[in-house]
């Protein structure tokens, strides 16, 4: 049977393609006569289906999830484990917000996750709920419920406070332990501190893991870092994904 986390990707996957070109579709383009613009966007999503059954297939690859069920392999993680962080390389982090979701979802553990997104949004385009929610901006902000049908709890944080969004992130583990931590925004995190800073944050962040059985997941765009800064970012993980 396919992992439900695949089929979660799968479906953001496909709607998203479909949301893009459809409002091409309805926008024109520069460029194009509308005829042609039409025959080209239309063409595109006639392949959606067979787009998104190859992106699903690159996931399972990397996440080591075999066709036999019951079948793990020893790489990626399928399974994730206590105790350990996840680099997950990908231009969309699609894939990263499934395994958390799923993560939430299924394996009914706590979650919190570190972004520059709204609740509303994550909800809209994860299917994210009843999680906790540090969003990324300029300055601080008071704590409070987005709506009691999200059940999210949303406060904003200074991205140039890494000691505050440490200190938040502790406080979390204390209270819920067992607990998988998402990280969307370390690319805005360097750019308004420093990449030293950033990996002190981490690396900190690594070492309390173990201590409450936490996961961390870090999603990035590979492309976001110097060559040399991405290197050292990996070595600190314990598993990094290319999706």
């Amino acid at each position: 049977m396919t992992d439900e986390r695949v089929e979660y990707f799968r479906k953001g996957y496909k709607k998203g393609l479909k949301e893009a070109w459809n409002e091409i579709l309805k926008d024109g383009g520069s460029g194009y006569s509308v005829a042609e613009l039409r025959m080209m966007i239309k063409s595109k999503l006639a392949t959606i289906e067979q787009r998104s059954d190859a992106q699903v297939e690159l996931l399972k690859k990397e996440l080591g999830i075999a066709e036999d069920a019951g079948v793990k392999s020893s790489s990626g993680p399928e399974e994730l484990i206590e105790g350990c962080s996840y680099l997950i390389k990908e231009h969309s982090p699609d894939a990263s917000y499934a395994i958390f979701r799923y993560m939430i979802m299924k394996e009914k553990k706590k979650g919190i996750c570190v972004t520059r997104k709204s609740g509303r949004v994550l909800k809209e385009k994860y299917g994210l709920e009843n999680f906790t929610l540090l969003r990324l901006g300029k300055k601080e902000g008071s704590p409070g419920m987005l709506s009691s049908a999200l059940g999210t709890s949303e406060s904003s944080i200074s991205s140039a406070n890494l000691s505050s969004l440490y200190e938040k992130i502790i406080s979390y583990m204390e209270e819920n332990g067992n607990s998988v931590m998402l990280i969307d925004g370390i690319e805005y995190l360097v750019s308004q501190n420093d990449f030293r800073a950033v990996m002190r944050f981490i690396q900190k962040l690594s070492d309390i893991l173990e201590k409450y059985e936490a996961y961390l997941i870090i999603t990035i765009s590979p492309n976001s870092l110097e060559a040399t800064e991405m290197s050292t970012l990996e070595r600190e993980m314990t598993d990094v994904i290319e999706v």
